[in-house]
């Protein structure tokens, strides 16, 4: 299990009437859990939360990191509902729209495949995160998979198997690569900007010939979730920049 609650967060302090400065420490489960209240207030590309640290004192703490902004990203298409958390219906109900949105009828050999790749991530997370057992895994939860303990294994033991599974199903004429259409079709299911979608693409269109293999679509998914550097191809996937 991820020791998520005993991280501590070094963050600065600035000096107010009555109060005092120097480097301060709250746990990072307590920085999670603002951000996720206030995810929909503010957008996280460069988000400054200001909270009460101690009588006459306030912690100012950067959100900044590409990282941290697609996985929040990730959650927050996940959440269709904006409840704050994911369950096992966010995670049918992305499937359910990825089959409607390439017209794959969801009881096809395709349709099954997606639907079963999904909630096998759902219950990868739910086994190793829910930890109240209440179905429900909060954005706190879901960004400690991803950056606590091995996550490159983490990914690859399910969300990389998703992703590859939604490459397969997408690529219509099989012969290996995403067109831009096909991509474009796919990421419209998670945002919204056709732009930002179309920035993404080209991050992956190394060669600029209008395709992406699987094997690089499969990449990109896991530099949304696993990789800091904004100049990693498929770091634009969830339309966030540096």
């Amino acid at each position: 299990m991820r020791d998520r609650d005993d991280r501590l967060y070094r963050n600065r302090t600035e000096r107010t009437e009555g109060g005092f400065s120097g480097g301060q420490y709250i746990r990072l489960s307590e920085l999670l859990h603002s951000i996720a209240r206030l995810r929909r207030a503010r957008p996280l590309d460069t988000m400054t939360l200001l909270v009460s640290f101690a009588e006459g004192a306030v912690m100012t703490t950067e959100i900044g990191g590409i990282q941290d902004r697609n996985i929040a990203a990730v959650f927050n298409r996940l959440d269709a509902n904006g409840n704050g958390v994911v369950t096992k219906a966010d995670f049918d109900a992305i499937a359910q729209q990825i089959c409607a949105q390439f017209a794959i009828p969801a009881d096809s050999e395709a349709g099954q495949s997606i639907g079963e790749s999904f909630q096998s991530w759902w219950e990868q997370l739910r086994r190793d995160l829910d930890t109240d057992h209440d179905g429900r895994i909060t954005l706190e939860e879901f960004a400690s998979a991803y950056k606590d303990g091995d996550p490159a294994e983490y990914f690859a033991e399910k969300l990389g198997r998703t992703a590859a599974t939604v490459a397969e199903a997408v690529d219509s004429d099989d012969d290996g690569f995403i067109t831009e259409d096909e991509y474009v079709s796919l990421l419209s299911v998670a945002i919204t900007d056709q732009q930002a979608i179309l920035a993404g693409f080209h991050q992956l269109d190394t060669d600029g010939d209008g395709r992406i293999s699987r094997a690089e679509f499969e990449a990109g998914v896991a530099a949304v979730m696993l990789s800091d550097d904004p100049a990693t191809p498929g770091t634009a996937m969830m339309g966030q920049t540096p």
